[in-house]
């Protein structure tokens, strides 16, 4: 990969991704993709490439994490479209402020649901940016899971972290652990999965890349959503056999409709 890995102190870091919400109308990936007809993802995938560095966010201060994901995905998009997008602090708190942050009040700083951060991005925008769609990928479905970063550019990921995974530099299972091993005994995070390969997904988080095994990424992420950006699909087409983007767009006018009549 062409960014350097993390290494930091977990003590100066935050998380800030809440539990999980559920809506029946959330719109599945696995419907707009056939897995037969759909040609098998490069091994690895890489998105990560063009990407000089990562900027940290403010995630090392306040509990934005879902923003800095999105943002995050942002700068990846913009590179690989040739664009020059780099996202920054002021942009990732800007969005949090919108979501009921005041940085003069700390009780305020409660973190986000993904849920609602993408219902945002796609209505309001982040760092200037709106997205087209979004739609909710099966994290146990590891074929869905790397189709659906390869065809849209990374997956906006969310991850209920055990205390094991403070002070590792890959994020792999710790055997016999304890309650240090239980999901979310650390937290809830969000995360921006840029590339994987047979091991596991490269996610960015905290300024940097890290590596994640595929058994780390099964026992302990719990959210994944593939992202559809009106800047990728333009610059990359995308539109591969087994890939229905056209019904994907058709549905997501029709959940709109619902929404907010």
């Amino acid at each position: 990969m062409a960014a350097t890995a993390l290494h930091f102190d977990y003590r100066d870091v935050k998380l800030g991704k809440l539990a999980p919400v559920i809506d029946s109308r959330t719109l599945k990936m696995k419907t707009y993709m056939n897995m037969v007809m759909l040609p098998t993802p490069p091994d690895p995938v890489i998105w990560s490439s063009k990407v000089a560095s990562w900027p940290m966010l403010l995630n090392n201060k306040i509990g934005n994490c879902t923003l800095a994901g999105a943002l995050h995905q942002q700068q990846a998009w913009s590179a690989n479209a040739g664009g020059l997008f780099v996202p920054t602090d002021a942009q990732a708190l800007a969005a949090y402020e919108s979501l009921g942050y005041d940085p003069n009040d700390p009780t305020t700083d409660q973190g986000e649901d993904m849920l609602t951060v993408v219902k945002f991005w796609k209505d309001t925008g982040i760092g200037g940016n709106k997205i087209g769609a979004y739609a909710a990928v099966d994290p146990l479905r590891r074929s869905h899971v790397t189709a659906a970063a390869w065809l849209l550019g990374g997956l906006f990921c969310g991850v209920e972290l055990p205390n094991t995974a403070q002070g590792q530099l890959v994020w792999e299972v710790r055997d016999n652990s304890g309650v240090d091993g239980q999901p979310g005994s650390w937290g809830g995070h969000c995360v921006y999965f840029v590339d994987c390969d047979s091991i596991g997904p490269w996610v960015i988080t905290w300024g940097g890349i890290l590596h994640v095994t595929w058994r780390f990424w099964e026992a302990y992420f719990s959210e994944a959503f593939a992202i559809f950006s009106p800047q990728w699909l333009t610059a990359q087409g995308n539109s591969p056999p087994g890939f229905n983007k056209a019904q994907l767009l058709d549905d997501v006018l029709a959940v709109s409709d619902v929404t907010t009549g």
